[in-house]
């Protein structure tokens, strides 16, 4: 009966597999603090990859060779720790630097002008 209950709540487990989160798949896990004025300011970002899925968390490895579990509430809401897939980092500067291609049909220097720094890197 126990065990019945206990994997009765899963949902969130299930939800979050929707969204790609899997057993070996590579994570950016950032640290946030609320300021005064109700928004957050990143104070660190670290890197892991998940090792397990639970029924009300998930396990990882971190780049540092601690262990840690993280809420699905983290991967899926608005918390003060986030985690993100570092695949779906990427996809989302892959498709806003072909949203830029698209939207400039100058030359390629119109184009370097307005892309920030920080994505030129990246590509």
């Amino acid at each position: 009966m126990k065990e019945r209950r206990m994997w009765k709540n899963t949902w969130l487990k299930e939800l979050a597999g929707k969204y790609g989160l899997e057993k070996g798949k590579s994570i950016i896990v950032e640290e946030r603090s609320l300021l005064k004025d109700y928004t957050y300011i990143t104070r660190e970002i670290r890197h892991g990859v998940v090792l397990e899925l639970y029924p009300h968390h998930f396990y990882c490895q971190m780049e540092n060779g601690r262990r840690e579990s993280f809420r699905y509430n983290e991967f899926l809401g608005h918390e003060v720790r986030l985690v993100h897939l570092k695949e779906e980092q990427q996809k989302s500067v892959q498709a806003w630097t072909l949203f830029l291609l698209r939207k400039e049909s100058g030359s390629k220097g119109a184009l370097l002008r307005s892309v920030p720094s920080g994505i030129l890197s990246l590509l």
